[in-house]
């Protein structure tokens, strides 16, 4: 009986224990809040939604320009690429002191007139003889800026052919939803010598006026224009900052330091509609000329954004340091002492110098040897060599020689008669290329050379071409003539 019995729980404990372990099933304690069907934490992976890849963000911007465009987009590249752009193209249609009309005149010949400017790598490539239309129909631009000839600007009845300008650019533009703005550029600095400074009674504020007032009746009016972009109302504001009537490096075109760079804050803002208080980038080379007046930049652009048809006073009317700070201008020589190098006035000469309010006893006429079709590219190669086998070679005639600056000293006179324009080539030394940006080309009758004028140059050179365009020749060479003071 013993035996049975142990021999029974030896049974009772064996089937104990297989109902334990029970086979390969887990035991599952069910929630009654959620469904018994789907698969257990255990045997499931965790996963994530993939990440939406993000839209690159890219600006393409045309200007239909001149000097002033150039002026305003020298610095934009890499403002805008502060402010988060992955992808920038900058487009620069480009003729010296280019008038609504030549632009018109360009575009209804389908002329090969303009230098090509761009920019999608922080630095200016150029491409001369190009047309108007190759530009415009090469990219899916999402903004195309229009201007006028800088002494025009407030000149409403200069600008009978922008609407011809306009349904061109609507009617051929790739991009249908592109952006048309205007360019509303700055008045001149009010010790300019700039012969379209009459125009205005030869006043800062009646120009300033006068352009804003074009705006408000030419452009604004026009349903064709999605915007004007305040350079001017931005220069003008910082001008009642201590600063003063300092932004312009020859009266009229921008200082290449902090001129340039707020017409380039005002662009990105306008532009963009974004914010540029965190941008802290300045061009290395400029950085001691911008940086401290970063806050007087800042307060200029968005004040005109706010208000760009009026003058916001700056709040920035006392230098921090004391004095308004005047950059460090070398000593220049106000004479010629060699006179080998000069010639005798004419009675035409004596004429020009008599109209400018100067005593033609006291000047001569700077020698000077034309080389016909060839001309200097001082930023470019070596930047010391004439070029003469260029394509576009025969368009221009250049100096020989790269005059010094006792050779054109202070208080100079330089003429181009009508229909031509120069470009003043700089460098810094005889050996080596230009280092900093190329000058402009410079189509304004009379211009008096002060210190501003070398611009920290210590030699000048001078390509000449018709502002029209076309080769020139022999006959053409007089159209430059540099009148020098010298002693007596």
């Amino acid at each position: 009986m013993k035996k049975i019995t142990s021999l029974l729980a030896l049974i009772l404990a064996f089937a104990m224990l297989l109902v334990a372990c029970g086979g390969n099933t887990p035991a599952v304690t069910t929630d009654p809040t959620q469904s018994t069907s789907g698969t257990t934490e255990s045997s499931t992976t965790a996963t994530t939604t993939p990440e939406t890849p993000k839209e690159p963000k890219t600006l393409k911007v045309l200007a239909i320009g001149n000097s002033f465009s150039v002026d305003a987009m020298e610095h934009l590249w890499n403002i805008l690429m502060r402010m988060g752009y992955d992808d920038v193209l900058l487009g620069n249609l480009y003729i010296g002191g280019c008038s609504i009309d030549t632009h018109w005149g360009n575009i209804r010949d389908d002329l090969s007139a303009y230098q090509y400017y761009t920019n999608d790598m922080g630095a200016w490539k150029v491409k001369n003889e190009t047309k108007l239309s190759t530009a415009l129909l090469s990219q899916e631009w999402d903004v195309i800026t229009i201007q006028q000839v800088s002494q025009n600007s407030g000149m409403p009845e200069t600008m009978g052919n922008l609407q011809n300008i306009l349904d061109y650019v609507k009617a051929n533009m790739p991009n249908k939803d592109a952006k048309i703005y205007w360019h509303m550029t700055w008045a001149y600095q009010q010790n300019t010598t700039h012969s379209g400074f009459p125009n205005y009674g030869s006043n800062q504020m009646n120009m300033y006026n006068a352009i804003t007032g074009a705006v408000e009746s030419t452009i604004k009016t026009n349903k064709d224009i999605d915007g004007f972009i305040p350079s001017g109302t931005t220069i003008q504001n910082m001008r009642t900052s201590y600063l003063g009537d300092t932004l312009t490096r020859d009266g009229y075109h921008l200082s290449e330091g902090l001129g340039r760079y707020a017409a380039a804050m005002t662009w990105a803002k306008y532009i963009t509609g974004e914010s540029i208080d965190n941008i802290t980038w300045v061009p290395v080379k400029f950085k001691s000329e911008i940086s401290p007046y970063l806050d007087i930049v800042k307060e200029a652009v968005n004040n005109a954004y706010k208000t760009p048809l009026a003058v916001t006073n700056s709040t920035y009317t006392k230098n921090p340091n004391g004095e308004p700070e005047k950059p460090i201008v070398p000593e220049l020589p106000t004479v010629v002492t060699d006179l080998s190098i000069t010639e005798a006035l004419t009675d035409a000469d004596k004429a020009v110098l008599t109209a400018q309010g100067l005593d033609p006893a006291k000047y001569a006429v700077l020698k000077m040897t034309p080389v016909v079709c060839a001309y200097y590219y001082s930023t470019n190669g070596t930047g010391t060599d004439l070029r003469k086998t260029e394509s576009n070679s025969p368009q221009f005639w250049a100096t020989q020689e790269r005059f010094s600056t006792e050779q054109i000293p202070v208080g100079s006179v330089i003429t181009i008669a009508s229909g031509y324009q120069y470009r003043p080539e700089g460098w810094q030394n005889l050996t080596g290329k230009n280092t900093a940006a190329r000058p402009g080309n410079v189509s304004t009758a009379v211009v008096k050379v002060d210190a501003n004028w070398w611009n920290g140059y210590s030699y000048r050179g001078f390509n000449v071409s018709k502002t029209g365009g076309g080769n020139v020749s022999e006959s053409d060479t007089t159209a430059l003539r540099i009148y020098v003071p010298i002693a007596k």
